[in-house]
């Protein structure tokens, strides 16, 4: 069983600094940190009228880490952003990416063998934390607020993606199952991409 070293604080994705019992682990395949992500509770925070953190709804940590590596394999295969909305639910999922054009079946095909290479490969999920000066020079926080704080945690997956990050994941790729997409739309410059996880 993973050892558990500290608890400490994270950054939302909408950029509040939060603290709420993150759990970090010693992996026993590993000497590096490894986290159990992130809340013990595995929740999504809200703020309060009075500034207080409360319990929103649960996140899926098999459906987020699969979010996180969908989203690396669209900005690898399409030169694309990250999407912009997301809704994570343990059954199914759906992400929304600014886009020109539909997908083909066979392109469609190509991320979902893309996802699923990186799943079986039992990418180990690690977090580290670092400046927010650092982070300027690796990634886009132009939606952080000004107030947010020097301690930006990253939620690496490998060396295969890395981002800010709020919600619950996996500690290595393979518990996330096979990943399948459920269908594709593109609308009005928006393409929407519903998934979901099967387990053996």
């Amino acid at each position: 069983m993973p050892t558990l070293l500290n608890v400490t604080k994270f950054l939302s994705q909408h950029g509040e600094e939060r603290r709420a019992g993150i759990k970090i682990f010693a992996h026993p395949r590993s000497t590096s940190r490894i986290f159990d992500l992130t809340l013990s509770t595995r929740k999504r925070f809200e703020t309060g009228s009075k500034g207080e953190q409360h319990m929103k709804k649960d996140i899926d940590p098999r459906m987020h880490s699969a979010e996180h590596i969908l989203n690396q394999t669209m900005v690898r295969m399409f030169k694309t952003n990250r999407c912009f909305s997301a809704h994570i639910e343990k059954k199914k999922s759906k992400c929304d990416y600014h886009f020109d054009r539909a997908l083909t079946e066979k392109e469609i095909r190509q991320i979902e063998r893309q996802v699923n290479d990186i799943i079986q490969a039992d990418v180990l999920v690690i977090e580290s934390f670092i400046t927010r000066q650092e982070a300027q020079k690796h990634y886009n926080i132009e939606r952080l607020p000004q107030n947010v704080g020097d301690d930006i945690r990253i939620v690496k997956i490998g060396e295969y993606d890395a981002c800010p990050c709020i919600g619950s994941h996996v500690r290595s790729t393979k518990e996330i199952g096979t990943f399948r997409i459920v269908s594709v739309g593109f609308e009005d410059g928006v393409l929407r991409i519903r998934f979901k996880c099967v387990l053996p």
